[in-house]
């Protein structure tokens, strides 16, 4: 894992912008730190950057940027299978290679196959590559967009980095925010941060998910998607598709176990990271330790359940309790970093397990992300089933079912009526519950809500794919990154595995929920292997933190905090009286203390980058 960057252009960058370039990068690859140059024949100056983080063959020989033939690379991230490709190429072109390592591969490959050796890949990755006898520079970002690539192009040349912080250093200067970004946001909250192609700063761009993008000698952009997820299902039986989804999940997580430094995990104490940290131990005979990050909000902490795995599994685990002594200054630290509002109180806790994480030693983690996307989970996602069951011979037993266990759970009003799905199956408020409340707290009368993009005639799985790809796991990925790499840890997710997912795409939807149970396939293909109180556990917990854990909202103390210096009156976008009196309402409810979070997001942002 580790930090890239690069220019190509008519400019020569001076030493000031190098230096703080790398300065920048260090982060993300403290362990080795170089750029290289070359020209094109038209002249264009083309500098690549790259800090590493040794995971992989560990022996400075896999430095890079990486040299063959007048090729370039610069990588970041962990290709899986790369053994298997390194005995493909030698097998077909005869080639001797000179390291242990997943860059060389990946080099190779480019510099034989171009972009085609990318079909072949799994793992994730985010890397540029500069073919001298094609004259191209390609950049690649893995299938679901767990390496970060953001680009940008002026009239002296084109720039890319794995953080926005380290493309502005390498433009020496920052973008003007996106204002209309910036309204979206505040509206609709973090599921708006990637719902549509767009960054907080003016013509900022990301490489999305799949994509890969091809520079000419002209600086012409010719963007490909080369991969894409959809709903296949095929005729199976429910206990095929246990035994195949156990036989897939292993795979998954073996082959992320590959690592010449050790490897942890991240213990939720749900079904996705249990399951992970079982197989690795029971089936796969690696002992990892665990590491759990909690806080005393009662509807936010899995600490029983994991305090239950830790003692079945007998894993070393250390659990952390998290007292956010200095919240403001933390949020200030990680919006600098981010160069972006963050999306929940969620992220401080992130940011302190992965700075516990390094310190004690370790470079790799794993995680659970992507369990709900991949084989449902959410409670909308009981909601979508009953509406794809209406009217066929699953849906009595379903809805009871759903009323017994799901509903006498349901916290947002408007999950608890599901037959208003089946009527406009296009509802979508529950994600917006109070959005006319926070509309009136900003100037802007505009209240469009970013509509869902399609990718199946499946209601439910649609909502899944939206998920994946433009909300909850897009935004947890980009903020797991930023955590773990500002710590030096790289992180893996194996439910994000493209071969696991795209298995999980075939099983048909009326198997994914049973008996109340979410990931009801995945729960009986871990039996034996899972401690049995995971397996049988209903409840849904995310790693939050309330607001109101964090300030006082009452307090004079937070009010001065929030309106100190007519910031927000500077700012522009607020109606700073209707502001105060939601810090008097009767009741400051959950969505009011997210909306609250994240007029301080924006806040602290524009002071910094505006």
């Amino acid at each position: 894992m580790c930090g890239i960057a690069g220019y190509i252009g008519k400019n020569k960058l001076d030493d000031s912008i190098i230096n703080n370039t790398s300065s920048a990068m260090h982060h993300r690859g403290p362990d080795a730190n170089n750029f290289s140059r070359t020209k094109m024949n038209n002249g264009l100056n083309v500098f690549l950057f790259h800090s590493r983080l040794s995971i992989l063959d560990i022996h400075p020989r896999s430095n890079q940027p990486m040299e063959y033939n007048g090729n370039l690379l610069t990588f970041n991230g962990e290709i899986y299978n790369f053994k298997e490709i390194r005995n493909y190429l030698k097998k077909k072109y005869n080639i001797n290679f000179k390291s242990k390592s997943d860059s060389e591969v990946l080099l190779m490959g480019l510099s034989i196959e171009g972009e085609k050796i990318i079909d072949k890949l799994n793992g994730m990755w985010s890397f540029a590559f500069y073919d001298k006898s094609r004259e191209i520079l390609i950049l690649s970002r893995d299938r679901i967009g767990e390496k970060p690539l953001y680009f940008y192009k002026n009239d002296n040349g084109f720039y890319f980095a794995s953080e926005i912080g380290i493309l502005f250093k390498l433009l020496n200067k920052f973008l003007p925010i996106d204002y209309s970004h910036i309204h979206t946001y505040l509206l609709e909250g973090y599921v708006s941060i990637f719902n549509e192609k767009k960054t907080f700063f003016e013509k900022l761009n990301e490489l999305q998910p799949s994509e890969y993008l091809i520079l000419n000698k002209n600086l012409d952009q010719y963007k490909t998607k080369y991969w894409s997820l959809s709903y296949k299902p095929m005729d199976m039986s429910y206990d095929e598709a246990v035994k195949d989804c156990k036989e897939n999940f292993i795979k998954a997580v073996e082959s992320r176990l590959i690592s010449d430094v050790p490897i942890c995990i991240l213990l939720s104490g749900g079904i996705d990271s249990t399951s992970i940290v079982s197989v690795a131990k029971k089936v796969l005979g690696k002992d990892l330790p665990s590491f759990s990050v909690y806080n005393n909000a009662p509807n936010y902490s899995e600490i029983e359940m994991i305090k239950i795995t830790a003692k079945e599994l007998k894993l070393d685990h250390t659990e952390i309790n998290i007292n956010i002594k200095d919240p403001s200054s933390d949020i200030k630290d990680m919006i600098k970093h981010y160069a972006s509002p963050m999306g929940t109180p969620s992220n401080l806790l992130n940011w302190k397990i992965f700075e516990t994480i390094k310190k004690s030693g370790y470079k790799v983690s794993m995680m659970g992300t992507g369990g709900d996307e991949a084989l449902t989970g959410y409670y909308e996602h009981f909601i979508f089933d009953l509406v794809e069951k209406y009217k066929t011979k699953h849906f009595e037993e379903s809805k009871n079912a759903f009323e017994k266990y799901i509903l006498p759970k349901l916290i947002n009003p408007h999950l608890k009526n599901y037959k208003d799905y089946i009527i406009n199956p296009n509802k979508r408020d529950h994600l917006y519950p109070d959005i006319e409340l926070f509309s009136d707290c900003l100037k802007s009368s505009t209240k469009k809500i970013t509509t869902e993009k399609y990718y199946s005639q499946s209601i439910l799985r649609n909502r899944m794919l939206n998920f994946l790809f433009h909300q909850g796991v897009r935004f947890n990925l980009s903020e797991i990154d930023m955590n773990s790499m500002h710590h030096s840890v790289e992180n893996r997710a194996p439910l994000l595995d493209h071969n696991f997912l795209e298995y999980c795409y075939t099983i048909p939807n009326h198997l994914l929920i049973k008996d109340g149970y979410g990931k009801s396939i995945l729960r009986d293909a871990m039996q034996g292997i899972v401690p049995n109180s995971v397996l049988k556990a209903k409840d849904k917990y995310s790693l939050n933190v309330p607001l109101s854990k964090i300030y006082n909202l009452r307090s004079k103390k937070f009010a001065e905090y929030l309106f100190e210096d007519n910031v927000l009156e500077d700012i522009g976008l607020f109606k700073t009286e209707n502001i105060k009196k939601m810090l008097n309402t009767k009741v400051i409810n959950n969505e009011i203390e997210k909306f609250l979070f994240r007029v301080i997001n924006v806040k602290e942002f524009c002071q910094i980058y505006g």
